[in-house]
């Protein structure tokens, strides 16, 4: 599994409540992790498939700086391939700042940095073969998207909400945008069953064989064009603490499994759980569980 992206140093600030326009807010504590969206899916990725022999390697870009060297550090220590972690020269690392409010929510801002430094000539060095999985977000440039694209099979998680070319969706495995991103992309908000399933005929309709919605804590649509697959898998109530890496965990852990040879629906659960325990712990990188963690998070629960 080869996981093509973005590296973002997170900025957290803890607040009552997220700010309006205009507003200033105290927050009760600040922190800073390691995060952005390619590097807690390798990260997610890494850690589920760690004991079944799932190697995970990653392609992205970071600045000359202290964050950059922490990003190449950490994603070793996981056992992640770093071989074609770029290092540029006058930009610095991407960043973000993030607000999360009491009841788990957040807001996030991202300064992308480094992550639009990423080429096709870039991605073109990774050696990606035919049937290995690829796992790309929307943090880099459409010219990192695009060839990307090209190789291997592709599960796209079409985060921060952007266009994408009608031949990149054609060319792709599999498509996990959430809410907000289904309704930016395909023109639907996904409010109730029958709006899950126009979407998803959507998708379909762009060449993506596996259509995905992610619903926060109302669980994941997936269905798989022909009809062969089409369920609504409900999420575990938890207490959230952060929800800031969910949809990263998921995607990475889906990804994953679907690359371990599991069917769709069974790496869907896989990526629920996951997602689930994850928001329970602060952070980004930090909050990530291993597949043992889940496994035993999930036993005894419905």
């Amino acid at each position: 599994l080869w996981v093509i992206g973005s590296l973002v140093l997170d900025n957290v600030y803890r607040v009552d409540e997220l700010p309006r326009p205009g507003q200033s807010v105290f927050a009760s504590e600040s922190a800073q992790f390691l995060g952005g969206k390619g590097a807690n899916q390798a990260v997610a990725a890494a850690r589920w498939g760690r004991d079944h022999g799932l190697e995970v390697g990653f392609c992205g870009c970071v600045g000359e700086d202290s964050a950059g060297m922490l990003f190449a550090e950490s994603l070793a220590k996981e056992g992640i391939d770093t071989a074609h972690l770029h290092v540029r020269t006058g930009v610095r690392t991407g960043s973000a700042a993030i607000f999360v409010a009491g009841n788990g929510l957040n807001m996030i801002s991202v300064d992308v940095g480094a992550n639009h430094a990423l080429t096709a000539t870039d991605i073109a060095q990774v050696p990606v073969n035919d049937d290995d999985w690829v796992l790309l977000q929307l943090e880099v440039s459409d010219e990192a998207v695009e060839a990307a694209s090209l190789r291997g099979r592709v599960v796209l998680n079409p985060a921060p909400a952007k266009s994408v070319m009608p031949e990149v969706l054609g060319r792709l495995h599999a498509i996990t945008p959430n809410e907000t991103e289904c309704q930016a992309l395909f023109g639907v908000a996904p409010v109730d069953e029958l709006a899950w399933a126009r979407a998803a005929q959507l998708m379909h309709g762009h060449g993506v064989p596996l259509a995905l919605i992610t619903l926060g804590a109302q669980g994941v649509f997936c269905s798989e064009r022909g009809g062969r697959v089409q369920a609504h898998h409900a999420a575990p109530e938890v207490a959230a603490v952060d929800t800031t890496a969910a949809g990263d965990v998921f995607n990475g852990v889906f990804t994953a499994s679907l690359a371990q040879g599991e069917s769709p629906p069974a790496a869907v659960r896989n990526g629920i759980w996951s997602a689930s325990l994850s928001v329970t712990r602060p952070g980004a990188i930090a909050s990530i569980p291993t597949a043992q963690e889940v496994a035993t998070f999930r036993a005894g629960r419905p």
